[in-house]
């Protein structure tokens, strides 16, 4: 297997675990862990909507995340990496975590995001982005940041030496994504549909970001500039108009228009009066 897909453990391991105790074939296993990992997934964001609005809205409204996830895995791009519904589910469990300041829980679901995907690693862009401005001291912020980056390392570090693997384990994808971008710009080639692609990427959500941005709650807004390095890194180690690659950013593109549109109806904002949705020092539960 090519690197860095053989570093992706997580996934596989649970399939050919549960393939050895049930004899199940491992295809039907992959196509059933995406699917808990879905079901998984609307119950966790509907936790996560729950922190900025009523829970009766966050109920509503947390299917909405079906709607980016059938553009960028079904229409745009095919579901065929068994890690990339996984992703989604860790990153708005981690969003909701470090919201919650649950560092009991947070470090172990790093620890499994790292197994899944590399991209784990932009949780530690989001804490840091959602953090700075916030009563948390600089020293605890450091020392959570450091933490985090140790775990990354030295799990990744360790496959990497047990796998005999190169120290990155990432692609090189620049000469292909210049040429993409290239003809894009020509109108050349595959050039206007990926271009395409790239605007009907979340089903055309990201459009509605900076319309959104400013009715959002702190911590969301904050969070939403973890698309910069994400976007710069996917640009270097990624083929750029293959949109199932961002799936982490689903919801945080997602998130800010949820809210938005969840604010127009009179009971949305039951939970905007927490200090928490301020960003507020919170104390581990």
């Amino acid at each position: 297997m090519s690197s860095p897909f053989r570093y992706r453990v997580l996934v596989p391991t649970i399939v050919r675990w549960t393939g050895a105790i049930t004899g199940a074939p491992h295809r039907w296993l992959f196509w059933a862990v995406a699917g808990v990992a879905f079901f998984l997934l609307l119950i966790v964001y509907r936790r996560y909507l729950a922190n900025f609005v009523s829970p009766r809205v966050a109920a509503a409204s947390a299917v909405a995340i079906a709607y980016p996830m059938v553009w960028n895995y079904c229409v745009l791009n095919n579901l065929y990496f068994p890690f990339d519904v996984p992703a989604v589910l860790f990153f708005v469990l981690g969003c909701h975590l470090i919201y919650t300041r649950n560092w009991r829980a947070y470090y172990p679901v790093l620890a499994l995001a790292v197994l899944n995907r590399e991209t784990s690693a932009f949780l530690l862009v989001v804490m840091l982005v959602t953090s700075l401005h916030t009563a948390m001291p600089r020293r605890t912020l450091a020392a959570h940041l450091a933490a985090q980056a140790a775990l990354w390392g030295t799990i990744k570090l360790g496959f990497y030496a047990a796998m005999g693997g190169a120290p990155t384990g990432f692609a090189d994808h620049i000469a292909d994504n210049v040429r993409i971008l290239s003809d894009m710009a020509a109108f050349r080639g595959n050039g206007p549909k990926d271009l395409l692609k790239l605007v009907l990427s979340f089903g055309g959500l990201w459009l509605l970001v900076p319309w959104a941005w400013r009715r959002s709650p702190a911590f969301v807004r904050r969070a939403v500039a973890v698309m910069i390095p994400f976007l710069v890194a996917a640009s270097l180690t990624a083929v750029i108009d293959e949109v199932r690659q961002y799936g982490e950013l689903i919801p945080i593109v997602l998130t800010p228009v949820v809210l938005a549109l969840a604010a127009r109806r009179p009971n949305a904002a039951a939970a905007r009066s927490d200090p928490r949705a301020e960003g507020r020092s919170r104390t581990a539960t």
